[in-house]
Parts: structure tokens; sequence; C-alpha cells
């Protein structure tokens, strides 16, 4: 009974750190070709995010395309609305 109640206590303790190890490991997968609905991802285009409302229509994503989106630091961008807790650990950076 003691040694099963210490085998599930050392279980229970190690367990998140396994899941945080198995989470690291990338996937093994090889790249193949895309669907065809989906090969217009291979070509990617950079889009920078907009920081106020001017430059929303610059920064429009098209469905169907893929794009690298440069974000900008939470500091730097004007809300329409301002948030009900602004801010937080993201925009020390």
């Amino acid at each position: 009974m003691k040694a099963s109640a210490a085998f599930i206590s050392a279980f229970l303790l190690a367990a998140p750190a396994l899941a945080q190890e198995m989470q690291r490991t990338p996937a093994n997968c090889p790249a193949g070709p895309l669907p065809a609905a989906l090969s217009a991802w291979t070509d990617k285009a950079s889009l920078d995010a907009a920081v106020s409302t001017a430059g929303l229509n610059a920064a429009a994503v098209a469905p169907g395309k893929a794009v690298t989106v440069i974000l900008h630091h939470t500091r730097d961008v004007q809300y329409i609305t301002q948030p009900e807790k602004p801010g937080g650990s993201v925009a020390d950076f």
C-alpha cells in the first residue's frame, strides 16, 4: 500500500515535467507536396500588422494566401477601444 502511494505520488510529481519534455520534441515528418487547395501557401508574402485604424487596409490578409506577419509591441498599438486591462506582462518587451 505504501509502495503504491509512493509510486503514484512520484508519477504525479513527474508528470508535468514529462509533459513539457514531450512538447519540445519536434515532429519527424517528411515534407511532402501540399494538396492543390493549399498550393498558394508555398508562396509567402510579408505583411506588417496595423498599429492603428489608418493601416488596416494595408494589413488585410487574403483567404488562401500565406503570409509572414510582422507584429508590433503592444505599447505601439493604438486600439479603437482600450482593453479593460491594458498591457500586462507582454507590454514590457
